[in-house]
Protein backbone atom coordinates (compact mmCIF):
# COMPACT_ATOMS: atom_id res chain seq x y z
CA UNK A 1 0.00 0.00 0.00
CA UNK A 2 2.97 2.33 0.47
CA UNK A 3 4.17 2.25 -2.71
CA UNK A 4 -0.03 3.42 -3.80
CA UNK A 5 0.16 6.98 -1.82
CA UNK A 6 2.03 9.27 -3.46
CA UNK A 7 1.83 12.58 -5.26
CA UNK A 8 0.33 11.29 -8.23
CA UNK A 9 -1.11 7.83 -6.92
CA UNK A 10 -3.95 7.26 -4.21
CA UNK A 11 -4.65 10.16 -1.83
CA UNK A 12 -6.37 9.92 1.48
CA UNK A 13 -8.49 11.68 4.11
CA UNK A 14 -9.47 10.94 7.31
CA UNK A 15 -11.86 12.71 9.70
CA UNK A 16 -13.89 11.79 12.98
CA UNK A 17 -17.77 13.54 13.56
CA UNK A 18 -19.90 13.44 16.30
CA UNK A 19 -20.98 17.13 17.30
CA UNK A 20 -18.00 18.20 16.05
CA UNK A 21 -15.78 17.82 12.76
CA UNK A 22 -12.40 16.54 13.78
CA UNK A 23 -9.94 16.41 10.26
CA UNK A 24 -6.93 14.70 11.32
CA UNK A 25 -5.88 13.81 7.35
CA UNK A 26 -6.23 15.82 4.71
CA UNK A 27 -5.35 15.03 1.12
CA UNK A 28 -2.67 17.77 0.75
CA UNK A 29 -1.15 16.48 3.52
CA UNK A 30 1.94 13.79 3.02
CA UNK A 31 0.74 11.38 1.24
CA UNK A 32 2.43 8.13 3.22
CA UNK A 33 1.58 5.00 4.90
CA UNK A 34 3.18 6.63 8.08
CA UNK A 35 0.81 9.97 8.44
CA UNK A 36 -1.64 7.62 7.51
CA UNK A 37 -1.17 5.17 9.97
CA UNK A 38 -0.47 8.37 12.65
CA UNK A 39 -3.71 9.47 11.85
CA UNK A 40 -5.46 6.72 12.52
CA UNK A 41 -3.86 6.27 15.66
CA UNK A 42 -5.01 9.67 16.85
CA UNK A 43 -9.08 8.56 15.82
CA UNK A 44 -11.09 8.47 19.21
CA UNK A 45 -14.52 8.45 19.39
CA UNK A 46 -15.79 12.00 19.97
CA UNK A 47 -18.84 11.47 22.00
CA UNK A 48 -21.99 13.36 20.87
CA UNK A 49 -24.76 12.61 17.67
CA UNK A 50 -24.09 10.79 14.67
CA UNK A 51 -25.30 13.93 12.61
CA UNK A 52 -25.36 12.55 9.12
CA UNK A 53 -26.17 15.57 7.27
CA UNK A 54 -23.41 17.52 8.77
CA UNK A 55 -20.66 14.94 8.25
CA UNK A 56 -21.52 14.41 4.60
CA UNK A 57 -21.62 18.19 4.14
CA UNK A 58 -18.29 18.26 6.09
CA UNK A 59 -16.95 15.30 3.93
CA UNK A 60 -17.65 16.78 0.66
CA UNK A 61 -15.94 19.72 1.83
CA UNK A 62 -12.48 16.97 1.89
CA UNK A 63 -12.67 16.59 -1.78
CA UNK A 64 -12.45 20.45 -2.42
CA UNK A 65 -9.53 21.79 -4.35
CA UNK A 66 -8.57 23.78 -1.31
CA UNK A 67 -7.99 20.70 0.40
CA UNK A 68 -6.37 19.08 -2.15
CA UNK A 69 -9.32 17.40 -3.45
CA UNK A 70 -8.30 16.16 -7.72
CA UNK A 71 -9.69 17.09 -10.75
CA UNK A 72 -10.38 13.35 -12.92
CA UNK A 73 -10.17 10.75 -9.98
CA UNK A 74 -12.47 8.16 -8.72
CA UNK A 75 -13.63 9.78 -5.55
CA UNK A 76 -14.41 7.21 -2.59
CA UNK A 77 -15.92 7.58 0.99
CA UNK A 78 -15.89 5.46 3.16
CA UNK A 79 -18.15 5.96 6.67
CA UNK A 80 -18.42 3.99 10.02
CA UNK A 81 -20.33 4.95 12.49
CA UNK A 82 -22.33 3.91 15.54
CA UNK A 83 -25.69 3.50 13.72
CA UNK A 84 -27.41 6.04 15.66
CA UNK A 85 -28.09 8.75 13.56
CA UNK A 86 -29.79 12.13 14.06
CA UNK A 87 -31.13 14.31 11.37
CA UNK A 88 -30.53 17.53 13.64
Amino acid sequence: MNNLLSLPGAHIALMSFADDINNLLLFKNSQNISAVHEAIGRLTHPGGGSNMAVAFSEARKLFSFANGGRKHVTRVLVVASDGNFQSK
